[in-house]
């Protein structure tokens, strides 16, 4: 038996140390599955074989203040705080279970006191959380000094009259063993996505090719894996499922949807008295002190209620709605639908990056490049938050993507080597690239990418703005034309002038109309965007949001920050290093990705102080410009891999391209159970709770 299980383990290694194969993986599979299965038995149960060595404590007795005990047993609370004490144990304590049960609350807050060995005036333990359901919380484990003599257990949050279920108090009791089947299949998962993606894989052996069946099912399955993703953040926050339980800021579509339907531009909600009197009524100090009822981030304008908030995804998504349903049209569809194109459109877009200029990308470079732009250029963000403020910005995120990677494979080769221009994928892209315009205008920077495209195509091959190209120039020129004519007709209507967009009008924290360009904002709005160094404690979620602190004497708006870009997606800096390497480009003999990465930087820094100035420094507008620098850092990864002929040295790139993977992987998963807006501890304390504890297992 013994040599038998010797053989087993010999072969599984040898499998492992072999050449890539089907049996490799399927060992590597067992190998993993059986060390998941340990760690979630021993490891993450660790409390519970350690609590096999604790002398129990019996015949505890303990009392409870401010709350009665009801005939069936239950309690009903005089107070906010329930207090629970035991005298004269006189043991050395290693654990106190607390059996509560609410109806009521999802989680209760608990402290312990204790007057122990060490302190004769009793100390004062952190916070912690005892959730409804989850058995685990009920079991704390204590750390005091030598014997405890007295306890305290304060429980928090109630309130008054309120029933619940105190089942029992033990002290070093036996905590049970707790088995994940979720915490056992994410582990052997991420083992699994490890070993696939590791440097010697197979996947960076074979090039890029999605007529390749595995390499499309792969692109394929990424996807479906991605649509469940934001579908899941998009249901993180309950509140969100019901637009209407959040103000009226967030149905401005819908209700903007509805004039349309009866041929007007404003919104049928009729502005105040006292508002329409004000002499400043975007002033919010002058509302407040009038006592000017207002719609909260609404456009005002000549005694009228208008959306600012670009007008195409009205038209696209919510009119059609209105019109064939009668109905409101829920946010979280069209988050949804936008985010998960965002995600296709990076991978179009890349594809035709590499397709076009990289041919020697091998699929696992351009697989790591694509997730990490998917899941890094904002819309884990937008998706948590499927809301009006998201749909601009992710839908112009949409076009953008999908606009550049349209333009980019509009040129072919034929068979004789002749150049050649696709009609239909110049006016798709320029289709989509001037959609932007009516989503978020200053997404419009990026329609400069298409003069660095087609430059050899005017200047080289007169395949654009010639004599004998009108079809093509018609192409480029005629969506530009048309969206503009109606965007600009849209805001005449209402504003009186073809280029005011009517942000300014917006009612919200600070007068939009006197805020001006102070080029002193842009400090502080570069270092937060993309310098600051993300926070990190040893508390779960373990990343924490910073406070925007600045000395300029100005107003700053300004939402508590993750970090700036550079710290979270550490990727980007390759893009930055690409600029310094216009050597890598010379052997392709075509330099436009050289100047598309380095306009793209540019682009980001322009973009940013846009936004800066603009509106302020918010966590949102990381979709604006966090793409720009992740398509730099793809163009220089595609380019530097290119050029590497030795496999040491590709093998570095990888592992760098690995550890910024990694990184950002496991900061923006983070991300998602804490933010400065609403925590998920307080919108879905459930799953926040859960989370924490399967994954603070020493807790």
């Amino acid at each position: 038996m013994k040599n038998k299980f010797l053989k087993v383990i010999k072969d599984a290694a040898a499998a492992l140390k072999g050449e890539e194969s089907k049996k490799k993986y399927i060992t590597a599979f067992c190998v993993f599955f059986i060390l998941s299965l340990f760690m979630e038995v021993f490891l993450f149960n660790f409390r519970t074989f350690e609590s096999l060595f604790f002398n129990k404590a019996d015949n505890i007795t303990y009392t409870v203040s401010n709350a009665s005990k009801l005939s069936d047993g239950r309690y009903r609370s005089d107070n906010e705080t329930v207090e629970i004490a035991a005298d004269d144990i006189n043991i050395d304590l290693k654990n106190v279970y607390i059996g509560l049960e609410r109806d009521s609350a999802v989680y209760t807050k608990v402290r312990l006191w204790a007057k122990d060995e060490a302190n004769f005036n009793g100390i004062s333990t952190p916070e912690r959380e005892i959730v409804s359901g989850l058995t685990q919380t009920k079991y704390i484990k204590t750390n005091f000094g030598g014997k405890t003599e007295d306890l305290r257990i304060s429980l928090s949050g109630f309130t008054s009259g309120e029933e619940f279920t105190l089942n029992d108090v033990k002290l070093n009791a036996h905590v049970p063993l707790c088995f994940s089947v979720l915490r056992f299949l994410f582990v052997l998962g991420v083992m699994m996505l490890l070993f696939v993606i590791r440097p010697k894989s197979f996947i960076y052996k074979h090039k890029l090719d999605l007529k390749i069946k595995w390499q499309k099912y792969v692109v394929i399955g990424f996807l479906i894996v991605q649509a469940i993703l934001i579908l899941g953040l998009c249901f993180v926050e309950p509140r969100y499922i019901h637009s209407d339980g959040m103000g009226s800021a967030p149905l401005q579509y819908q209700e903007l949807a509805d004039s349309f339907c009866k041929g007007q531009a404003y919104l049928e909600k009729e502005p105040t008295k006292e508002l329409m009197e004000l002499d400043n009524p975007y002033d919010p100090g002058e509302r407040q002190s009038n006592g000017a009822g207002y719609e909260w981030d609404h456009a005002y304008y000549n005694g009228h209620y208008y959306v600012y908030f670009g007008v195409v995804p009205v038209i696209l998504f919510y009119l059609p709605y209105r019109i064939i349903t009668g109905g409101n049209l829920n946010n979280i569809a069209v988050v949804f639908i936008c985010c998960f194109l965002v995600s296709a459109a990076v991978l179009a877009l890349l594809y035709a990056v590499t397709k076009k200029w990289f041919k020697k990308t091998t699929f696992g470079v351009f697989m790591l490049m694509s997730i990490m732009m998917c899941d890094t250029c904002g819309i884990m963000y937008m998706a948590k938050r499927p809301n009006i403020y998201s749909i601009p910005i992710a839908a112009a995120l949409m076009f953008v993507l999908f606009g550049l990677s349209l333009w980019i494979s509009a040129e072919t080769v034929d068979e004789n080597g002749n150049i050649k221009l696709r009609t239909g994928h110049i006016a798709a892209g320029s289709a989509c690239m001037a959609l932007v315009a009516g989503c978020r205008p200053h997404f419009l920077f990026a329609s400069v990418f298409g003069i660095i495209i087609f430059w050899n195509n005017v200047f080289k091959d007169r395949l654009l703005f010639s004599k004998k190209s009108i079809k093509n120039t018609a192409a480029i020129c005629l969506p530009f034309l048309i969206v503009g004519i109606g965007l600009m007709y849209y805001n005449y209507i209402r504003f009186g002038s073809p280029f005011d967009f009517g942000a300014n009008y917006n009612l919200t924290t600070n007068d939009m109309t006197h805020r001006g360009i102070m080029m002193d904002r842009n400090i502080t709005g570069l270092f937060y965007y993309l310098f600051q160094p993300f926070s990190i404690s040893n508390i779960f979620p373990f990343v924490n949001t910073t406070g925007v602190q600045t000395l300029y004497q100005g107003k700053t708006i300004a939402e508590a920050m993750h970090g700036g870009l550079l710290f979270m997606v550490p990727v980007t800096l390759l893009g930055i290093r690409g600029i310094w390497k216009k050597k890598w480009y010379n052997s392709y003999g075509d330099m436009r990705p050289y100047v598309i990465g380095i306009c793209a930087v540019i682009l980001c820094i322009i973009t940013v102080i846009t936004d800066v100035q603009a509106s302020g420094i918010l966590p949102r507008y990381y979709g604006d410009f966090s793409w720009l620098l992740l398509l730099s850092a793809s163009i220089a990864v595609f380019a530097e891999y290119g050029n590497i002929k030795n496999e040491n040295q590709k093998q570095v790139l990888i592992n760098v391209i690995l550890t910024c993977f990694i990184i950002s992987g496991i900061v923006f998963g983070l991300n998602v159970f804490y933010d400065a807006d609403v925590s998920v501890a307080e919108a879905n304390p459930s799953l926040f709770f859960k989370v924490k504890y399967l994954i603070g297992f020493l807790l």
